[in-house]
């Protein structure tokens, strides 16, 4: 499981993102894509019920850590063909 960079951590995981230096661009998108997985696949986001302070069990928050996963795997691709010009279709 991914664990959810800290302000100290998050220039770092811009640059490996690939968004330079803009973490509010990152941060931005990062929720964008959290809840558009969450709507393509018919599911809560259990991220999203983490950061706004909600308890989870343990099976949500194993889900909670596969979704961070997903969503900056996913954020990583779009924003890599992004910046190699190849857009997002």
């Amino acid at each position: 499981m991914t664990p959810i960079p800290d302000n100290a951590d998050k220039a770092a995981t811009a640059a490996w993102m690939g968004y330079g230096d803009d973490i509010a661009s990152m941060d931005r998108e990062h929720d964008f894509w959290h809840r558009s997985l969450a709507k393509w696949l018919g599911l809560p986001s259990y991220s999203m019920r983490v950061a706004a302070g909600e308890d989870l069990n343990h099976d949500q928050r194993v889900l909670a850590g596969l979704e961070e996963d997903a969503v900056l795997m996913l954020q990583r691709y779009v924003q890599h063909r992004r910046v190699a010009g190849m857009g997002e279709g």
